[in-house]
């Protein structure tokens, strides 16, 4: 009923002497020192509350909350960085990105040496299931977590040889506008990586329901170009004799995108239609990069040692057709070398794929498709790895097969999680996700009706939002409950049900 501090309800309701008891015996209870505020030590106070004077009844927080709107987004560990610097040049490729970096990430650099060793070794290699190179990789990551240099550096990397400019063109591919423009350019550079950065708004809009004719031919051409790096591509007027066919294209993809602009790009049909399942995502988490004022490598000054790298991985050391600068799409590559696997490491791979595969059972029907490509990706990194390490006679080793497993299936639980929690087919079931999503990252904090409306910034009805959390109740996905805060104050708020806690009472809205 008037104005009061922390300290003046403690001598008021608790029977504390004096201010100075009132204090000392809140800085107790909060766990604070004295000491770091400045103050006398003393011995612990002994208060009771409730005896001398009745507890006042607070009221349901429902109707006010000083609480922030903003829901922070759950922590993401992102891929370890014990991942992130295989052996042989891809870690040596890695390593150099990581060091470039002001804001430094190491899943984030691990997916351009992955992709420019990919572009590099073209379609000169295949491994032992008869896979070859070509990986569309995306790294994921929030503003500010240096996604850019991830896609310079390499192209610095590629251009640093004496051969300088001619890598660069012959092995990395400008925006796509149209499967002809692709076509075109694979006849005459059939292996190559194509950067996007952006690549959430690049692939909604390939995929989009509303793409028009000529995009949705290009994601036609993402799909094929997969299966087409062991034999010929023709692009899609391939049969009306208009586009001349290309041997053995070998296509990658480098893209860097925010998690946020990845998942709004994506539906249903990205996953039954296997695109979803094609993309190895390498998490870079949400936990920002650290800041390096002065990093310990430049761009401008590329070591001796990955020099050597690239004009080994472009068969320089070999020359005529086996060289990567001579490659055309209009002719098949004159030899091919394949990886083998080490001692025990067939076993290794299939036990892993088997493994996967098994959780077919227990994976929802939608996410299916996914469990059939983590095995290929495996394969597919393995690969470049290995030729990586060795590129006149690769071996899989044990250690390359067990990180290459680790990998792809990171990958996998990445976008199987992803998917569940954001990948809608519709507006509405758009919505039924992002404010599952708003209460679910409240965690056992829970949030309410208000906090909620805020949340969605109008951007949803209020008759609506009532329809979904209706229908979220219904599906036991959350609850509407009350619970008694340690300060006896009632929250009456919303949970998810997996984030409820035990003091939670279910109520009636």
């Amino acid at each position: 009923e008037h104005g009061a501090t922390p300290i003046d309800l403690v001598a008021e309701f608790g029977g504390a002497p004096d201010t100075r008891a009132s204090a000392f015996w809140l800085c107790e209870r909060m766990s604070v020192s004295p000491e770091s505020l400045g103050w006398e030590q003393r011995q612990p106070v002994t208060i009771s509350f409730g005896k001398s004077l009745p507890a006042p009844v607070p009221a349901n927080d429902d109707d006010e909350d000083a609480e922030p709107v903003y829901i922070e987004d759950a922590p993401v560990a992102g891929l370890p960085v014990s991942l992130c610097y295989p052996p042989g040049a891809v870690g040596d490729f890695a390593r150099f990105i990581t060091d470039v970096a002001r804001f430094p990430s190491p899943p984030l650099a691990l997916a351009g040496a992955l992709a420019l060793t990919a572009a590099l070794i073209g379609r000169r290699y295949k491994g032992p299931t008869g896979l070859r190179s070509n990986v569309y990789l995306v790294g994921l990551a929030d503003s500010g977590h240096g996604k850019d240099i991830t896609l310079r550096a390499p192209v610095a990397i590629a251009g640093s040889t004496p051969a300088g400019d001619r890598v660069i063109d012959k092995f990395f591919i400008d925006d796509l506008a149209s499967v002809q423009g692709l076509a075109t350019r694979l006849r005459k550079d059939p292996a190559g990586v194509l950067q996007i950065d952006e690549f959430g708004k690049w692939l909604g809009a390939i995929t989009s329901r509303k793409a028009p004719p000529h995009k949705e031919t290009l994601a036609l051409a993402v799909l094929q170009l997969t299966g087409a790096a062991s034999g010929t591509w023709g692009g899609a007027e391939r049969a009306a004799g208009n586009m001349a066919r290309v041997h053995n294209p070998c296509v990658s993809i480098h893209g860097v995108t925010t998690p946020s602009t990845f998942w709004a790009a994506l539906s249903g049909g990205n996953i039954s239609e296997g695109l979803l399942g094609r993309l190895i995502v390498i998490d870079a988490g949400n936990a920002p990069p650290a800041k390096v004022r002065r990093p310990a490598a430049s761009l401008d000054e590329i070591p001796p040692a990955l020099i050597e790298h690239v004009e080994a991985l472009i068969g320089g050391n070999i020359g005529g057709n086996l060289f990567g600068l001579n490659a055309s799409g209009e002719r098949k590559p004159a030899a091919v070398l394949t990886a083998a696997y080490g001692p025990g490491v067939e076993d290794l791979f299939e036990s892993f794929d088997d493994r996967i595969r098994a959780e077919h059972k227990k994976t929802d029907a939608e996410l299916r498709p996914l469990l059939t490509r983590v095995g290929e990706n495996a394969a597919r990194l393995a690969l470049i790895v290995s030729v990586g390490c060795s590129p006149g006679d690769p071996v899989i080793t044990a250690e390359i097969q067990t990180w290459a497993n680790a990998v792809a299936e990171a990958s996998y639980r990445t976008i199987a999680a992803g998917a569940a929690d954001n990948v809608a087919d519709n507006d509405r079931q758009q919505d039924y996700l992002r404010i599952r999503n708003y209460i679910t990252k409240k965690g056992a904090e829970g949030i309410t009706t208000r906090m909620l409306i805020k949340q969605v910034k109008g951007r949803i009805e209020r008759r609506q939002l009532d329809d979904i959390l209706d229908l979220l109740q219904t599906a036991g996905e959350v609850v509407y409950g009350e619970a008694v805060a340690s300060s006896g104050q009632k929250r009456v708020r919303w949970w998810a049900a997996d984030h409820r806690p035990e003091v939670v009472k279910q109520v009636e809205r």
